[in-house]
């Protein structure tokens, strides 16, 4: 069985896989361990972890993995602050910063932060780790390069800075400005470059020799000495967003940092300068809500087939090639569109079966669009000029043929995908008849008045 290990700039990729062979994923984010355990590894260990520029592992997914009887570690960085804090419901730390964090003597975050390169680098560090330099300190104190009183305070100038500003040269420049004579700030240089302290480092290596150890023969006992705590694992509406977010993202090891930086400049165009920005993000949170709904409802999506047709019908992709154009033109795989295709499908099996909660809001959408008053005088306006007209029952002889009111309906307002009694359904309407008396005399006014 896999072992899954969420690696990043705590240990070179190559160190690690020549310590052991495991399935090296970048830092973990939000959904990933959700996705690991659903993969049924024999183990997952996190080491590093997103936090800033996308969302953090969350702890529930964690607990889901332990749930699913999953023994997961954590140490070094993102590992160990997680482990400290889900330690009694059974993720298993390892370390010393992992039991720092778990006796207290450590608590910030920004202690393991570290501003690291890109995927493509390797994630190499480019800035020093605060716990590395507080350890660093103490290190320097016990060989003898430093007071008590002098790495304390260096420790705290270090910690005032912010975490990607933190590095040996700034804390050798922060020796100098507070007056260390010229041979102590030698003997930390050589100290530094010499012993080259990184316990990030050294945690998560002994993470990964913690997993590699499961080979042995004793593993199983290993495993057994670890007694897991009693829990109940609730399915709470956070714990439906984490998988939300996993399902609608496709949270996976392949989608690098790249890829979600790219997002996050598409979403923060549309965000600030799309004309229709927020119908976009309305149409997002129905899509989110929808899910949901399904979810609590346990309905299934209809035919796949049927939903694609009429999501092609809807926007005209009648060819092979029209449908080729508008994948390529909003960068879609099949996979993706019939994706598209399942949530308009659902968004129109939840406006059925909720009508009622539907129209009950729909006075106060008209209101917050600032359209009540346009669309009430307009359909006060309408039916007074049918009125005067002594109509009565409209139909094909007063108004003209069915197939032309047809044809002029779908030109202007919507395309009927299936039979005429199924499309006034979906539109709430009610029933055929009702849908031909209120397009009947739509039509009427608007070639006549």
């Amino acid at each position: 069985m896999r072992d899954i290990i969420f690696l990043g700039p705590s240990v070179p990729l190559k160190q690690a896989q020549a310590l052991y062979s495991a399935d090296y994923r970048p830092p973990a984010k939000m959904g990933d361990v959700y996705q690991a355990a659903s993969e049924k590894p024999r183990s997952i260990a996190i080491i590093d972890g997103f936090f800033e520029s996308v969302p953090a592992v969350w702890h529930k997914e964690v607990l889901y993995a332990i749930d699913q009887g999953i023994p997961v570690y954590g140490g070094s960085s993102m590992g160990a602050l997680r482990a400290a804090e889900l330690h009694p419901f059974g993720m298993r730390g390892i370390g010393k910063i992992y039991q720092d964090y778990a006796d207290g003597s450590i608590n910030d975050d920004d202690e393991v932060a570290v501003s690291h390169a890109t995927a493509e680098d390797n994630y190499r560090c480019v800035s020093v780790a605060m716990i590395n330099i507080r350890y660093g300190m103490v290190a320097a104190v016990k060989a003898g390069c430093l007071s008590e009183a002098e790495s304390a305070a260096l420790v705290a100038a270090s910690k005032a800075r912010f975490y990607p500003e933190r590095n040996w040269q700034s804390l050798l420049n922060d020796a100098e400005q507070q007056g260390l004579a010229d041979e102590k700030i030698q003997a930390l240089k050589d100290f530094l470059a010499e012993q080259q302290p990184d316990q990030k480092r050294d945690d998560a290596l002994a993470v990964i020799e913690e997993i590699a150890n499961l080979n042995r023969p004793d593993a199983a006992a290993r495993l057994q000495a670890h007694i897991v705590p009693e829990f109940q694992f609730e399915h709470t509406s956070f714990w439906e967003m984490v998988q939300t977010y996993c399902n609608a993202n496709g949270a996976s090891h392949e989608k690098d940092g790249a890829q979600q930086a790219q997002f996050e400049r598409l979403r923060n165009h549309v965000r600030l300068f799309d004309p229709q920005r927020r119908q976009l993000k309305e149409q997002a949170l129905l899509l989110f809500l929808a899910e949901q709904e399904m979810r609590r409802l346990g309905i299934k999506a209809k035919d796949d087939r049927e939903a694609l047709r009429r999501f092609r019908t809807q926007r005209g992709l009648s060819s092979p090639t029209q449908l080729a154009q508008w994948l390529q033109a909003n960068r879609c795989s099949k996979n993706d569109c019939l994706a598209l295709a399942r949530q308009e499908s659902m968004l129109t099996d939840l406006g059925m079966r909720h009508l009622i909660q539907v129209d009950k809001y729909l006075s106060a959408a008209l209101k917050l669009s600032n359209r009540y008053g346009e669309a009430a005088d307009e359909v006060a306006q309408k039916w007074q000029f049918i009125n005067e007209q002594s109509m009565g029952a409209m139909n094909e002889n007063d108004i003209g043929s069915f197939d032309d009111v047809a044809r002029w309906y779908q030109q202007h307002f919507d395309l009927i995908n299936q039979d005429l009694e199924q499309h006034a359904a979906e539109l709430g309407i009610g029933s055929a008849h009702q849908w031909r008396e209120e397009v009947y005399a739509h039509y009427f006014v608007q070639h006549e008045a």
